[in-house]
């Protein structure tokens, strides 16, 4: 269902104006249609774990190991870096130029207070 704004551009009946379905009239109109009854008829029998093959049914959170889990978010991570590389690369860079800088004031300030104590 789309929303109130959205429905208006689906709308494929070209003989009828157009008019709002809300979501409880649809679903009431596809659960007297036939394939909403057949739907709902066999939805409404209960799954039987014992007819289907024992591997088909996961018995685990995850059907992959943790380290497959890790590799793959790892990748993604390594995919999206690689795009916006610019970004890092100047970032880097900029966080490189700021510490020498940082780094030149604090040498500079501290052999100037040796030189103080000294005397």
């Amino acid at each position: 269902m789309t929303s109130l704004k959205d429905q208006q551009q689906y709308w494929a009946e070209g003989r009828q104006r157009y008019r709002y379905v809300p979501a409880k009239e649809f679903a009431d109109a596809f659960q007297s249609f036939h394939i909403g009854a057949k739907v709902n008829a066999d939805l409404s029998i209960p799954y039987d774990k014992k007819k289907c093959h024992p591997a088909a049914l996961t018995k685990e959170e995850y059907g992959v190991s943790k380290m497959e889990l890790f590799r793959a978010c790892f990748d993604r991570e390594l995919l999206l870096m690689k795009r916006s590389s610019f970004v890092y690369i100047f970032k880097t860079v900029q966080i490189l130029i700021i510490a020498s800088i940082a780094m030149s004031v604090f040498f500079s300030f501290s052999n100037q207070y040796a030189s103080q104590k000294s005397e």
